[in-house]
């Protein structure tokens, strides 16, 4: 007789394993479709797994938290089956344009707001990227707005995610005790303060704080593991009044740890900006650090690292140059990653200016003579710098000055610098 694994299995171990095939942390992936060109949902998670057999369908019944997580595209009928089925468990939604066009949605937007205290997962899209021009309809922005500053007694709100451009607004304040996890583009994180010293994943427009600002967040923020701040964009070109405010900032405090970081990225700031938040946070060794320098037009690649960075460059045991120079590439033309024994890996790119504006030819003519000299000045800093070694990605092509390896993707072509400290005999 075949062993039945099933009935073997205690309702509480297959509630687990339900549970572990039906939820997502990516709520905008419910209302994924299948394939482009016959474009139908996806099998709904928890209608799929109450259709096995008997015993799981009544299990799944049984356990209102699998149908919890609602997105508002999907068809009418299935939405007030998941709405029943989860009775009165804490509800993940998420919304997008096709859910907002929804002749339905107004309706299920009242019963939204009457149920918003059990709602602890929320995300609302209506664009991918955070470097658009697409705006969420001003309708979306205000009923949001409504339902964030709307008074409950007990909110379970958690996470919130909120994927559309707009204006950064400062002007309010929302305090939700459980907020861990916040990913917004038109609140401040000023907003937050209640919550800052829960939240645990960050990722926000910065472009309304000051350095001051920012650094008294990351000091008040402990809990802190993921954060990303995009300042500003990568057209940013540093003036006057950024180093103001980066020399309003220079404190004697002590640093500030943040023991549970893992990963830490800001977007588009000056050298000086970037150098006092290293000086000032102390990050964990394990922990990786992405910075996005905008340096001056003029300033070569080594001039805009930030102090800190090139005194520690130093004692790198590892150290990798990107130099990419098609114009199709998306991310910058030079990549800096780096690691000492006792500190966080970094990464630093650096913007270019109208060098973007040129074809790949052209690009290439510009952003290769930087190379060379960003080489002969690491080289003339670090010890052991023989030890430069060109790593091919694929293919190798031989230029004048520099001997490099290039690949060639379509278009796309680029050259890859690495050097590891030598190992002693």
């Amino acid at each position: 007789m075949p062993y039945d694994v099933n009935k073997r299995l205690s309702e509480d171990v297959l509630r687990m394993i339900m549970w572990d095939y039906v939820f997502t942390e990516e709520l905008q992936s419910l209302g994924q479709i299948s394939i482009i060109w016959n474009p139908k949902p996806l099998p709904f998670d928890a209608v799929v797994i109450s259709s096995i057999c008997k015993k799981w369908r009544r299990v799944a019944l049984d356990h209102p938290t699998l149908w919890s997580q609602i997105h508002f595209r999907w068809p009418r009928t299935t939405i007030l089956m998941y709405m029943a089925r989860r009775r009165q468990m804490p509800l993940s939604i998420a919304i997008d344009e096709r859910a907002w066009n929804a002749d339905e949605f107004p309706a299920f937007g009242l019963t939204l707001s009457d149920t918003l205290e059990t709602v602890e997962r929320i995300s609302i899209e209506w664009c991918h990227g955070w470097y658009t021009d697409k705006c969420a309809p001003a309708g979306l922005i205000s009923w949001v707005f409504s339902l964030l500053t709307k008074k409950m007694s007990k909110p379970k709100l958690r996470e919130l995610e909120l994927r559309f451009n707009g204006f950064v607004r400062s002007d309010i304040s929302l305090d939700f005790p459980e907020l861990s996890n916040i990913n917004v583009r038109n609140i401040s994180l000023k907003a937050f303060r209640p919550s800052w010293h829960r939240l645990t994943d960050v990722i926000v427009n910065s472009s309304d704080l000051t350095l001051s600002e920012i650094l008294g967040f990351l000091g008040a923020a402990q809990m802190l593991e993921d954060i990303v701040l995009y300042h500003r964009d990568r057209r940013y070109i540093r003036d006057e009044d950024d180093d103001a405010e980066v020399a309003a900032s220079k404190l004697n405090d002590p640093p500030t740890s943040l023991p549970n970081l893992k990963h830490f990225k800001i977007h588009w700031c000056s050298d000086q900006f970037a150098d006092q938040i290293l000086r000032r946070i102390r990050f964990p060794s394990s922990s990786s650090v992405v910075l996005s320098i905008a340096r001056r037009e003029d300033d070569s690649i080594f001039e805009s690292l930030p102090r800190f960075v090139a005194d520690n460059l130093r004692s790198a045991h590892t150290l990798r140059i990107d130099v990419h120079t098609d114009e199709y590439v998306p991310f910058p033309a030079f990549l800096l990653f780096f690691q000492t024994a006792d500190s966080p890996s970094y990464r630093l790119q650096f913007n270019e200016g109208d060098h973007l504006l040129l074809t790949p030819n052209d690009r290439a003519e510009v952003i290769y003579p930087q190379g060379n000299a960003l080489l002969a000045d690491l080289t003339s800093i670090i010890r052991h710098a023989q030890s430069f070694q060109s790593i091919p990605k694929c293919g190798k092509t031989h230029r004048s000055g520099i001997r490099r390896r290039q690949c060639h993707y379509g278009t796309s072509s680029g050259q890859r610098l690495l050097y590891r400290k030598p190992t002693l005999p």
